[in-house]
């Protein structure tokens, strides 16, 4: 290994936040790993020190290197975790900076984009002036037809009443002259 490797762990932990106590985790791992001590001490009926007898009965192989070495994981793989994690924001800042440096030189050497850009923009602003041109005069064709169609709707209205009126005037004159018909005829005709 070389020197900048190891300088570069030492740094790395030194800068770590405080990991939880190894006594204390290796507890609560033991614990959890020996569930059966707490199963046992509450299932059982009894009083308190027959209760214990049970609990303690129930643990019959105490694991305690695989406990240490499941312990000895987790923290390898904490350590691991955030030295990646410190190695990946380092690799991001790196780029962070090669990009501000190449974009300050490309500013100049790239004026030949910027002008097309602005080109196709005002192409595209005239394209759009013309659809919305053509937009409202297709609006105001639509309305103009919309407006003679229900203008003859309404004459169409207007005769159809006009012609249910004749029809029916018709209907009473027809029913008039057959009355007046029938009564010149029995006039004429003697009884």
């Amino acid at each position: 290994m070389s020197i900048k490797t190891l300088k570069a762990v030492v740094k790395f932990n030194e800068n770590q936040r405080i990991a939880p106590r190894f006594i204390l985790t290796y507890l609560v791992i033991w614990f959890v790993w020996h569930n059966q001590l707490f199963t046992s001490f509450f299932t059982t009926s009894g009083d308190f020190l027959t209760r214990a007898n049970v609990a303690l009965a129930s643990v019959t192989d105490n694991h305690y290197l695989i406990v240490l070495a499941i312990t000895c994981f987790f923290y390898m793989a904490r350590l691991g975790y955030y030295f990646l994690k410190n190695k990946t924001q380092a690799l991001l800042e790196e780029d962070d900076i090669a990009e501000i440096e190449v974009g300050i030189d490309q500013r100049f050497a790239k004026s030949e984009d910027i002008d097309r850009l602005m080109s196709m923009i005002t192409d595209l602003k005239t394209q759009l002036a013309v659809t919305k041109e053509r937009d409202q005069k297709a609006n105001a064709d639509k309305n103009l037809l919309i407006k003679k169609f229900l203008a003859l709707r309404e004459e169409l209205d207007e005769v159809k009443a006009e012609n249910a009126l004749l029809t029916k005037s018709n209907k009473t004159l027809k029913a008039r002259l057959s009355d007046s018909c029938d009564m010149e005829a029995g006039v004429l005709e003697p009884s």
